[in-house]
């Protein structure tokens, strides 16, 4: 085995959904590489040092996405509103986000002088400061989301139907509108941290249409299946698919004592279907508690006492402890705030109800579940992504706060009873666990990390 020479940071977005699927990339090099996190809280440290990475913790904050907004309500929260605006001011001309993080970063960069840095999408800001170490380091992106272009006539990563499939939201007057005064001022200042950064307009900032940015000429690893995508043409030349990208041996750090996984194997082998209803980390607004919390509920009240169903869920301390203060205990329903949910997809769950996010979905292929997709929040890639597992036959699409006791009865028992859904998401996984086969997977690793030198230098 070669030895490690080599070091590697790896910088994801700053929730735990984004931090699990770059475990993908980081196991893949952690044979000949020492991987390094570039994480700004004490509970996603916590999360890659489990699973044997080091987690460098930032001191810094980051530009981009309303940072200096975000800075500013946090140190200063008793001061007026007037005081805010002329510090947003201040931040905004003397670009002084910029400059500490920018310290930080080549303080980090000197010390560590790594072989290669891969750089989150949704934080993605941070290649303006590793842009200028691009001639000893590779730089490449990755999504931890399916591609967030828009190709004209099919529908965007956030929309669920096909009913604006032909608007081309590529147009940049269109991409502007979206961000709004603040989101204005935001792309300017990072527009002027590129210049100080020396970044040349053949390796320019551009928007998405998806509320994010992207930089010309950088490889960017999408952490997902091309197969699941809509139409092949929202792949752009620098994106490379590297399929399910599952870590199965991840080491969880939420506690798991409570659930029982011997019990419901026995249930399994007594002829008991399991219904296992999840719906994620990344909600915590009043709005999106009260909506997950009315459509639990609802599926509670479908499958209570239904003797041939155990029904196994997860949520949030804030919706469990309401409905666990509301409805009646059932002997067949059994709440959890965390559950090992590999370990439920590959040994126990019939059907999977959830949320719609990406890691949830592939995780549900990767061990032949059939879906109910049911977003919470709209406004990322849950809505995109029940339209895409709907389109290929993977499971259902339903409308979270639209949905009844008998809508949800009739959608799992369909799920439950037709055997073409089983069939149809294991052919899935098939054919995409052929098509992303080591070789390739190396062959693309090898490419996204050797682009040394941009066509910018």
């Amino acid at each position: 085995m070669e030895t490690k020479t080599n070091n590697v940071l790896i910088i994801p977005g700053g929730i735990r959904s984004h931090v699990i699927p770059s475990f993908f990339i980081a196991t893949r090099l952690q044979e000949t590489c020492t991987i390094y996190y570039l994480v700004e809280t004490e509970a996603l440290a916590g999360l890659v040092k489990a699973q044997g990475f080091t987690p460098v913790l930032l001191k810094t904050s980051g530009i981009g996405y309303s940072a200096d907004y975000q800075y500013i309500i946090r140190k200063h929260k008793t001061k007026s509103q007037l005081v805010k605006g002329l510090l947003m001011a201040y931040f905004y001309i003397t670009n002084r986000l910029y400059k500490k993080r920018k310290a930080e970063i080549d303080e980090i960069v000197q010390e560590l002088n790594p072989r290669a840095v891969f750089i989150d999408i949704f934080n993605i800001p941070n290649y303006i400061f590793f842009h200028s170490w691009r001639s000893s380091s590779n730089i490449c992106l990755f999504s931890p989301m399916l591609s967030t272009y828009k190709a004209n006539g099919i529908p965007a990563i956030s929309e669920g139907s096909w009913n604006n499939a032909q608007v081309n939201d590529r147009h940049f007057l269109l991409s502007l509108r979206k961000l709004g005064i603040s989101g204005l001022l935001d792309y300017w200042s990072m527009l002027r941290c590129c210049r100080k950064a020396g970044i040349s307009r053949t390796n320019r900032l551009r928007l998405r249409p998806f509320t994010t940015y992207y930089f010309d000429n950088v490889p960017e690893l999408v952490l997902g299946p091309a197969e699941l995508e809509l139409a092949v043409t929202v792949q752009q030349p620098n994106q490379y698919y590297l399929g399910l990208c599952i870590t199965g041996n991840r080491v969880e750090t939420k506690p798991t004592g409570s659930f029982g996984a011997a019990y419901f194997r026995q249930m399994r082998i007594s002829g008991k279907k399991i219904v296992y209803c999840s719906f994620g980390t990344f909600f915590g607004s009043f709005q999106h508690n009260m909506a997950v919390t009315r459509f639990i509920t609802n599926v509670i009240e479908a499958f209570a006492g239904e003797e041939g169903i155990e029904l196994i869920i997860a949520s949030n301390i804030k919706v469990l402890t309401v409905l666990e203060g509301t409805l009646p205990k059932f002997s067949n329903v059994h709440l959890f705030e965390f559950v090992p949910q590999l370990l439920v997809l590959e040994q126990l769950a019939d059907v999977f109800i959830t949320h719609g996010g990406l890691g949830s979905v592939k995780e549900s292929i990767e061990y032949g579940v059939p879906m109910l997709v049911c977003p919470v929040d709209l406004q990322w890639d849950q809505n995109g992504n029940g339209l895409k597992v709907a389109t290929h036959g993977l499971g259902l699409q339903g409308i979270l706060r639209e949905e009844t006791p008998e809508s949800i009865t009739e959608k799992v028992n369909q799920l439950l009873a037709e055997p073409q859904w089983k069939e149809s998401i294991v052919r899935f996984a098939k054919q995409v666990k052929a098509h992303y086969n080591q070789a390739y997977i190396e062959e693309i690793f090898s490419i996204a990390t050797q682009n040394r030198q941009h066509p910018a230098a």
